[in-house]
């Protein structure tokens, strides 16, 4: 309802001084822009600075170890959660090229088949965080499980396995 007292406002402000209205309207609509477009302008710089800190960080992956098999001593987590069994284990090393000390890298992991374009995870939440202080011009590496995999993913070798890392977000220290 209040909608209708602002219009019976503007009506009887357009009726007694038309002209003051107009230009009163007119400051209104354009300080409006003003803050739309500072706010636009505020949230594309943040994203340029990403950006910029995601191209700054140089990855690389290695499938050399070995999959995590069953063993006759399992733990109560192996018990309780089957699905780590047979995954792979992949070493992951970021290195920092930017001029700022890198303090969390999120990232998403994409299993695909060499020379396809399918995603082979499962659907999910499928990222992972490092929170691996890296000074800059240092490194950092870590080992990672292979995301849940489709039944086509899980009966591909792992010769035949790529991981890409797509980092999604980086922060830095203030």
């Amino acid at each position: 309802m209040e909608w209708i007292a602002a219009a019976i406002v503007l009506v009887f402000l357009l009726w007694r001084w038309p002209k003051k209205t107009l230009i009163g309207g007119g400051v209104l609509v354009s300080l409006a822009a003003i803050g739309v477009g500072y706010l636009f302008a505020q949230n594309w710089y943040k994203d340029y600075q990403q950006e910029t800190l995601i191209r700054g960080v140089n990855i690389t992956v290695l499938k050399d170890l070995p999959p995590k098999t069953e063993s006759r001593d399992k733990s109560l987590w192996d018990i309780l959660d089957e699905e780590y069994v047979n995954r792979h284990i992949w070493r992951v090393t970021f290195n920092n090229t930017t001029n700022e000390t890198i303090t969390k890298i999120v990232w998403e992991p994409v299993v695909k088949k060499k020379g396809h374009s399918n995603k082979l995870n499962s659907g999910g939440y499928d990222r992972y965080t490092s929170d691996r202080i890296i000074p800059p011009g240092k490194s950092a590496t870590s080992v990672w499980l292979t995301p849940k995999l489709t039944p086509w993913g899980a009966r591909t070798p792992i010769e035949q396995l790529v991981l890409n890392v797509n980092i999604t977000r980086v922060e830095t220290q203030p």
